[in-house]
């Protein structure tokens, strides 16, 4: 067991040797100089010493007084629970100062306290003639002991307060990014960049990324952090629902460096949905509108879609979500005599694909790898179903085709 473990499980009476110590102990005159310190050395690097100092100050006066009552047997470390201490470590959390630093605060004030108790058992010695090294580690379970008591406690503190920090910054960043897409926001101000951590001001590139497992906001940065060299990453993440990115940026080759990264946002299981690169603030939200649209098109089309899409290879389907009836009419109206349960069965989708794609039997053949004379009496058959020369009717069959895929019915508004 630590030492400062056995301390804190002995009763008040471990230590009453030290009760002297009390007496040499000028709390107010010590919180002062710890704190000027503890400011000068640490906190001064990230924020105006005059922000903590009076809350600081009157922590280490408080802790100095608990640490006083260790020494006289009045009380036992695991009992102290300094209410301003936990205070200030609260504001340090809320302030966003690094954990570092909040820590290395509390080992500057351990240096300060053991180069006093070194001045304090010198003194002692000489007025009684006790040992020096007796009464060095009398009082080092005391001291550290305290000390790492004191950091403890205080450490929870800090963490609750950073944490409800980051969750309020989460919540005002995504509902401003909520507000730039829905146009309640007219323009976007410095400041509001500045929470965004991403320019407006730039050429978009929108995407929707689902699935993926545990996919999340760090994983996504890392990802991204290993291809974007030059755009910005923004990532709006809103837990169950489908997440949405924005890469920001001016270089050339944005939309290559977009493709990689949704090759390897494929590789670990997502699927991407990707907009049309667009510029300023309304840039902003219409390669959001695109996302969003190549997105309904993969949801529609299933198993059948594509891990990347993207809204500019979807036009036909997106315009047949948009008017169902009309596109279901149409498939009807085309391909009906081919329909089973209201879709094309397979052989003849891939059949009728190759053959608008090729324009050919051959070519078709060499699509499928098989032999030409079977993709003959395929499109025989075919055409002998429709009463028509697909050859005439390319056109509309190859946009009823696509439509034909998709799951109108399900697909929500």
């Amino acid at each position: 067991m630590a030492i400062s473990q056995q301390l804190m499980t002995a009763p008040p009476t471990a230590a009453p040797d030290l009760a002297w110590v009390e007496d040499v102990l000028d709390v107010d005159g010590m919180a002062r100089h710890l704190t000027d310190q503890m400011l000068a050395q640490v906190y001064a690097e990230v924020v105006d010493p005059d922000v903590l100092r009076d809350l600081l100050e009157a922590a280490t006066r408080e802790k100095l007084r608990g640490f006083g009552d260790v020494l006289a047997g009045r009380t036992r470390l695991d009992e102290l629970t300094p209410r301003l201490s936990l205070a200030f470590a609260a504001e340090v959390g809320r302030l966003g100062i690094a954990e570092q630093t909040f820590e290395r605060s509390y080992r500057v004030g351990q240096e300060l306290l053991w180069d006093w108790w070194m001045t304090v058992v010198e003194r002692r010695a000489a007025q009684t003639g006790a040992s020096i090294p007796d009464l060095l580690r009398a009082g080092m379970p005391v001291l550290f002991g305290f000390v790492d008591r004191m950091l403890f406690v205080s450490l929870s503190a800090f963490h609750d307060a950073a944490s409800q920090r980051h969750r309020s910054h989460e919540q005002r960043r995504m509902r401003l990014i909520e507000q730039i897409v829905d146009g309640s926001i007219g323009g976007v101000r410095r400041d509001a960049e500045r929470l965004l951590r991403y320019r407006v001001d730039q050429r978009h590139l929108a995407a929707v990324v689902t699935g993926g497992g545990r996919i999340d906001e760090r994983r996504v940065g890392e990802l991204a952090q290993r291809r974007l060299h030059g755009p910005e990453l923004l990532v709006l993440d809103r837990g169950g629902q489908p997440m949405v990115l924005w890469i920001g940026g001016r270089t050339p080759d944005v939309v290559e460096q977009v493709r990689r990264l949704a090759l390897d946002l494929e590789a670990v299981g997502c699927r991407v949905a990707v907009g049309r690169p667009r510029d300023g603030l309304e840039g902003f939200r219409e390669t959001y509108r695109d996302a969003i649209t190549a997105a309904r098109v993969q949801r529609a089309l299933a198993d059948r879609a594509p891990s990347v899409v993207s809204v500019e290879d979807v036009a036909i389907e997106a315009m047949a979500l948009a008017s169902p009836g009309a596109a279901s009419a149409l498939v009807e109206g085309t391909l009906g005599p081919l329909l089973e349960d209201g879709r094309v069965p397979d052989v003849i989708d891939a059949t009728l694909e190759a053959w608008l794609r090729s324009g050919s039997n051959v070519g078709a053949a060499l699509a499928l790898g098989v032999h030409e004379q079977t993709v003959r009496n395929r499109v025989r058959r075919i055409e002998e179903q429709l009463g028509a020369c697909i050859l005439q009717r390319r056109t509309e069959l190859h946009a009823a085709l696509r439509i034909a895929r998709l799951d109108l019915a399900d697909d929500p508004d």
